[in-house]
Parts: C-alpha cells; sequence; structure tokens
C-alpha cells in the first residue's frame, strides 16, 4: 500500500536506500521486491567503489535477501560475514542478529543478541530504533515469557507501551491450563484501564 501511493520512482535517485528497503522486505518477506531492492543495492555499492564498509554492508543485504526467502542459515551465515568485516554501525548489526535468530528459534541466543542491541549507546541508533525497537522489545517480552522470567518480559513490555506513550496501570498473569479468568479480570477493571492487552 505504501509502495502505491510512494514508489520508489518517486524518491529522488540520490536518496534512494536499498539497503533500508530490502531490510522492509525481509521483515515483510516479500522475496520479490527484496529481490528487486537486493540487485539496486549491489549496483550502487558497485558505484561506490573500494570503501572499507562495503563487504560487511554487501553481506547485510545478502542477510536480509535470505530472511525474505525464509533462508534463516544463509541469513546467519551472512550476518557472521558482516560482522568480520568493518562496520561502522555495529548497532544495525546487532538488530539484524538478533532477527535472523528470533526466527531461527534461538531464545537463549536471540535474548542475548537483542539485550546488546538495547544496550548499546551509538549517536545515530535512533534511525534503526524508528524500525525495530518496538518489535525488538515485543519479541523480547515474548521471549521472556516463553523462558518463565516474568519480571523481564513485563520490564520490556512496559517499556514498548511506554515508548507509545501508553501508561501501564497494572498487570496480572495466567497459566495456560487456568480456565477461571474472573479475579485477574476483576482486578483489571478495577484499574479504569482504557484497553487490556491478553499476550496469549
Amino acid at each position: 500500500r505504501a509502495l502505491r501511493r510512494a514508489p520508489i520512482d518517486s524518491v529522488p535517485a540520490l536518496d534512494r536506500d536499498y539497503s533500508l528497503y530490502l531490510y522492509i522486505a525481509a521483515m515483510l518477506k516479500d522475496s520479490v521486491r527484496a529481490r528487486e531492492w537486493h540487485a539496486a543495492s549491489r549496483r550502487l555499492w558497485e558505484e561506490a567503489g573500494k570503501l572499507a564498509v562495503r563487504p560487511s554492508y554487501e553481506a547485510l543485504d545478502d542477510a536480509n535477501l535470505a530472511l525474505a526467502f525464509g533462508r534463516l542459515p544463509d541469513a546467519l551465515s551472512a550476518v557472521e560475514r558482516a560482522s568480520a568485516h568493518p562496520n561502522d554501525r555495529p548497532d544495525g548489526l546487532a538488530a539484524e542478529l538478533f532477527t535472523v535468530l528470533s526466527r531461527m528459534q534461538q531464545p537463549d541466543s536471540a535474548i542475548a543478541a537483542g539485550e546488546k542491541y538495547l544496550a548499546m549507546n551509538i549517536v545515530f541508533r535512533h534511525q534503526f530504533d524508528a524500525l525495530v525497537l518496538a518489535a525488538a522489545r515485543l519479541r523480547l517480552g515474548e521471549l521472556y515469557e516463553a523462558k518463565g522470567n516474568v519480571d523481564k518480559a513485563l520490564e520490556n513490555y512496559k517499556r514498548l507501551l511506554g515508548g507509545c506513550n501508553i501508561e501501564v496501570k497494572g498487570n496480572e498473569f495466567y497459566n495456560r491450563t487456568d480456565t477461571d479468568f474472573t479475579t485477574a479480570l476483576t482486578k483489571l477493571r478495577s484499574l479504569n484501564a482504557d484497553a487490556i492487552y491478553v499476550s496469549a
């Protein structure tokens, strides 16, 4: 829908960030656009010549192409190749590694990569935060919750919602085998919240 409103051709050629477009295609699992934007990104890197960061960024592009096609081991291999080369955006590498490990269902490694990303204090990190912070907080909350670490799950959920200016008034937890939620819902209702979020 966004591409119908603002086609890539409407962006001036010098402002087209095909690596960014490729990342978005990978998150949407859009293999058709990923293939197209991967090729366009390669052409731009070739025109740029020999830059120290080029091998790392090209490997990240390969990782995103593999993600778009669901080839997770290839994506992980490409992120590892990217990490072996100079890169001026370690936050982008950490975010990419988190995404790949999360999709590969490797919770411990994904949590470590996600926490590493969140702990980074890099001047331009806000650029990646706009793309990945909310999803990273949500996914970290889910991963921690699945591992039974309710405190860390809740911390990530609260920070996710707080970043969206949503006040968390309270929380209740239940076991998957529970069938009566009356007590929890009564407590939550007494908080006069505008909405209740239930994670299943």
